[in-house]
């Protein structure tokens, strides 16, 4: 069975026995109840888990995303709703996508924040305050130089996304520069 421990900084650290462990980069986010867990490695696929803290169950998410997409960075919005990075998985100078969000009532995963232009990539956000943050690296025409920007999304859009199934959509000159 997985233990549950701190680390040295106050982070929750997931150790798994043999028969548990998910192979390569684990990246987890706690949200309560669960804790996610996500093998992403660049240009392979990524499976996603979701750990029960209680009675140490861990099952596989079902994402439903785009063909040749996978899940990246993930953040809990609440205790039932996470929001995750979903991107190309190969072949591309892209180092982000759009962000999807996942209900662990319903194991549903839909769109919620999308992006106008393909030159913008979310690369990774924090849920803060009522704000959804957004790292939003902004390629040129060429897709080889960036700028590095930041955009906030309130978490009551993000709510209204979800509840009508319709994503809101990020364009070029709305963001908080960094």
């Amino acid at each position: 069975k997985a233990k549950i421990i701190r680390d040295k900084d106050g982070k929750l650290c997931l150790f798994h026995t043999e028969d548990d462990f998910v192979d390569g980069y684990m990246d987890w986010i706690h949200g309560g109840k669960y804790i996610v867990l996500n093998n992403y490695t660049w240009e392979q696929g990524s499976d996603v888990y979701l750990f029960d803290i209680e009675s140490g169950e861990k099952r596989l998410l079902t994402m439903d995303l785009p063909k040749n997409e996978l899940v990246t960075a993930m953040k809990w919005l609440d205790h039932r709703y996470f929001l995750f990075v979903s991107q190309f998985d190969h072949g591309t100078v892209e180092i982000g996508g759009d962000i999807w969000v996942y209900d662990t009532e319903t194991d549903e995963a839909f769109l919620v924040i999308d992006r106008e232009d393909g030159r913008l990539q979310i690369r990774d956000m924090m849920v803060l305050d009522g704000l959804i943050l957004l790292d939003v690296p902004y390629y040129d025409e060429e897709y080889i130089e960036t700028e590095q920007h930041y955009y906030a999304v309130s978490a009551k859009t993000v709510y209204s996304c979800i509840e009508e199934k319709q994503p809101t959509v990020i364009r070029p000159g709305e963001w908080i520069e960094g």
